[in-house]
């Protein structure tokens, strides 16, 4: 899994890596026991239309993998909405939002997938996402509540 190297693919002016990283490792029975088995979970953080060559390990001896869980990436394809949001965002804060691509992994994939313009736009405290202590401020909702709001109220331009 080391050695796979994950794709990249450029979206909306930046390029966007994919990531692979063990989450997950199981196996053995007592420190003094050579293991039977082991098991581990590789976190594929996909992009648009680019995945990375897991099947490669299929091919080593001894080794079987499944696919537990397939979330497709998503891309927001519809500037226009994207500079709404992004502006909305604007108007209802003091600090300047920014406007970022990076892999994730949500339902947005699958509803993009079935025909609707996507982009992930959510309330978050910096560096404390997938953490322990994860947490988000009231502040921080009623700002992104604010955002939402705003967005629906303006979108689309023709209403």
């Amino acid at each position: 899994v080391r050695d796979l190297e994950p794709p990249s693919v450029d979206a909306a002016g930046d390029t966007l890596e994919g990531r692979l990283t063990v989450t997950e490792i199981e196996g053995g029975s007592a420190m003094n026991v050579v293991p039977a088995r082991c098991e581990f979970t590789v976190d594929e953080r996909t992009v648009p239309g680019e995945r990375a060559a897991l099947e490669r390990v299929a091919d080593l001896e001894g080794v079987e993998w499944t696919v537990d869980q397939d979330l497709p990436p998503m891309r927001c394809t519809d500037a226009a909405f994207a500079d709404a949001v992004l502006a909305t965002a604007t108007d209802a804060q003091d600090g300047e939002p920014e406007l970022v691509t990076k892999p994730h992994a949500t339902d947005a994939g699958w509803l993009s997938q079935a025909g609707t313009e996507c982009l992930i736009c959510g309330p978050s405290e910096p560096g404390e996402a997938h953490t322990d202590d994860e947490s988000v401020s009231i502040a921080v909702l009623e700002r992104c509540l604010e955002t939402y709001r705003r967005t629906a109220d303006r979108w689309p331009p023709s209403r």
